[in-house]
């Protein structure tokens, strides 16, 4: 708080003192949060329990926070480094007055990544083919064209033996892996 004291002396030679009080900044200890979105996620500053679900593979997550009091200031720590599992994001207002504070945390729970690997189909030029199937080709063919659709969009496929075939049987393998990195191998 900051006192200017003005002294107004009369023609008489009478004076009085008037004391006025002004303070900078805001209002003393206020560090409450006016609203708080933690990665596109609005929460409720007044809720008990506050969560956010985050998707798989997120390893930072954005705060965006309003004081009440526009003079208060914001730290935020634990919003980055992410791993799979709960997260804790603490939001700390420190108010005007430089002596209140107050603590938010944000449970943030990051999905694990997928492990499916499974296919939901396989297209050997042109036709479909089950894993575990057979495919006869035209006498002579050196290559076969092949693609393979996972279950996981996030997951990879990748081929071997569809070049360089020979007269006779030849194993060819799709191999799924899914984006948490176990593989299962279709022939």
């Amino acid at each position: 708080d900051n006192r200017i004291t003005i002294t107004v002396t009369a023609q008489s030679g009478d004076s009085r003192d008037y004391v006025v009080i002004f303070r900078l900044g805001g209002l003393p200890g206020n560090a409450k949060l006016k609203s708080l979105v933690v990665a596109g996620n609005e929460l409720n500053v007044l809720a008990e329990d506050l969560t956010v679900n985050l998707p798989a593979g997120t390893a930072f997550a954005p705060v965006i926070s309003e004081t009440q009091d526009s003079a208060a200031t914001v730290i935020v720590s634990g919003n980055r480094g992410l791993k799979t599992g709960n997260n804790t994001i603490t939001i700390t207002v420190k108010a005007a007055d430089g002596k209140t504070s107050r603590s938010y945390t944000v449970n943030a729970v990051v999905a694990a990544l997928s492990t499916n690997a499974g296919l939901t189909s396989i297209n050997i030029d042109g036709t479909v083919v089950a894993a575990g199937g057979t495919y006869t080709l035209v006498p002579g063919s050196r290559y076969v064209e092949a693609i393979a659709v996972a279950s996981d969009p996030g997951a990879t496929v990748t081929y071997t033996g569809f070049k360089n075939l020979v007269d006779g049987t030849n194993t060819a393998t799709v191999r799924v892996t899914a984006p948490a990195g176990n593989f299962v191998d279709y022939t």
